[in-house]
C-alpha cells in the first residue's frame, strides 16, 4: 500500500487549474497586434481612449441636469449607424418612445423630442427604421429590478447580437434601499456588469449620479468631476475599465451654458487622462467637439499604469 501511494504521490502528473495558462498558452494570442477599439462619436475622446474596446465596463458621472443620458443618446445612435452594432438602453429616467425620440433625433440631426419644434413624422420614421432591430428599449414599470436588467442584458446579447449597453442612471436601481445597503447592491451591481462585459465581450456603459464636491461650486455650476463623486464609488473605481466625467454649468450666462467637456479619469489599460471640449447643438441636439478653452485641464500621467 505505501508503495502504491508513493507511486500516485510522486508520479501522477498533477492537473492544472482550469484558469491557469502558460506562456505558451497566450503566445499566439500575444503576437497579434493591438488594434484601436471603435470610435466614439467625438474624435477626441477615440483618440484619447483608442476607442471603445469589447469587454469593458464604462462608467460616466454627472451633475443632476447637465445632460449626462445626452451621451447614452449619442453614443448609442453612433454605434447603430457607424458600427452597424445591436445595442440595448435603460433609460431608466426616461420613457420607451421619449428614448426612440432622442436616439433617431441623432440620426437625423433633429429636435423629435421638443414641443417647440416642428416634428416631421416621414423623417422621423425614417430615422427609427434604421434602428428597427438594431434598437432595443426598455420599458420603465415602477421599481426597476437589477435582476431583471442583468437577465435581459444577457438576452438581448446572445439573441439579438448587441454589443453595447447603456445603464442610466445607477441609483435609480437602488434608491428604494438604504444608503448602507445602496452601495452594497452598487459592489454587485458593479461586479456582475465588469464580469458580463468580460465574458461576452460587450460594451457596458453605466451612468452615475455625483455626491456633493464639497467646495463652493457644484456640479450643476460646472465643478470638476472626480473619481470618489461617484455614487458607490468604491466599487464603481475598482471595476470600471473607463471612467469619464460630464461637466457643464447649467447656469452660465448666454451660449456658454451649452459649453460641456468629457474629463477622462481613470483609463487601466493605458493611463491615460485628459479632457475633450463639447457642446450642445441647439438646431440639431447633438452634442459635438469644440475648440478648446484656453486654460490647461489636462491631468498628468500619460503613460501611467492605473489598475
Amino acid at each position: 500500500e505505501d508503495e502504491a501511494f508513493s507511486l500516485m504521490l510522486f508520479q501522477s502528473k498533477t492537473k492544472s487549474p482550469d484558469c491557469a495558462v502558460t506562456v505558451q498558452d497566450v503566445l499566439k494570442e500575444a503576437m497579434e497586434p493591438v488594434k484601436w477599439g471603435k470610435s466614439y462619436p467625438w474624435e477626441g475622446l477615440t483618440n484619447a481612449t483608442y476607442g471603445q474596446r469589447d469587454g469593458e465596463l464604462i462608467s460616466i458621472g454627472g451633475g443632476t441636469g447637465i445632460g449626462k443620458t445626452l451621451l447614452a443618446h449619442m453614443i448609442a445612435a453612433h454605434n447603430v449607424k457607424e458600427h452597424g452594432e445591436s445595442v440595448g438602453v435603460f433609460l431608466l429616467e426616461e420613457s420607451a418612445p421619449m428614448t426612440l425620440k432622442n436616439i433617431a433625433g441623432k440620426l437625423a440631426k433633429m429636435l423629435f423630442h421638443k414641443p417647440d419644434v416642428y416634428f416631421d413624422p416621414e423623417v422621423f420614421i425614417k430615422a427609427a427604421e434604421e434602428l428597427d432591430g438594431k434598437l432595443h428599449l426598455w420599458r420603465n414599470k415602477g421599481m426597476n429590478d437589477w435582476e431583471n436588467v442583468y437577465n435581459c442584458m444577457r438576452f438581448w446579447a446572445i439573441v439579438h447580437g448587441c454589443k453595447s449597453f447603456f445603464i442610466d442612471n445607477i441609483t435609480a436601481l437602488v434608491n428604494h434601499l438604504d444608503p448602507a445597503s445602496q452601495n452594497t447592491e452598487i459592489a454587485k451591481i458593479a461586479t456582475q456588469c465588469a464580469g458580463l462585459a468580460d465574458e461576452l465581450g460587450v460594451r457596458i456603459f453605466v451612468f452615475s449620479h455625483l455626491n456633493p464636491p464639497g467646495g463652493s461650486k457644484s456640479h450643476e455650476e460646472g465643478a470638476e468631476v472626480k473619481e470618489n463623486q461617484f455614487t458607490g464609488s468604491r466599487a464603481l473605481q475598482r471595476w470600471s475599465h473607463l471612467m469619464l466625467g460630464f461637466e457643464r454649468n447649467k447656469q452660465a450666462d448666454g451660449d456658454q451654458k451649452h459649453n460641456s467637456l468629457i474629463r477622462i479619469l481613470k483609463d487601466r489599460n493605458y493611463g491615460n487622462t485628459g479632457v475633450v471640449f463639447t457642446k450642445y447643438d441647439v438646431d440639431t441636439g447633438c452634442l459635438v467637439e469644440r475648440e478648446p478653452d484656453n486654460v490647461n485641464l489636462e491631468g498628468p500621467g500619460d503613460d501611467e499604469e492605473f489598475n
